[in-house]
C-alpha cells in the first residue's frame, strides 16, 4: 500500500484494517492502523 501524495511511505496490508511497515528510517517494523494514514493507492501481487 502506498501513502501520501506524493508517495512517501509504503506498507504491506495484513488484513482490512492493519498494515505492517517501518514508521521511519531506522525504526523497527510495526503493525499500525490503515485509518491513521493518508491512503494513496495499492497494488496486489
Amino acid at each position: 500500500m502506498f501513502f501520501y501524495n506524493p508517495v512517501s511511505h509504503v506498507g504491506i496490508a495484513v488484513d482490512n484494517d492493519t498494515i505492517i511497515s517501518a514508521p521511519q528510517t531506522g525504526d523497527v517494523v510495526k503493525y499500525s492502523s490503515i485509518d491513521r494514514r493518508e491512503f494513496h493507492s495499492a497494488r496486489r501481487l
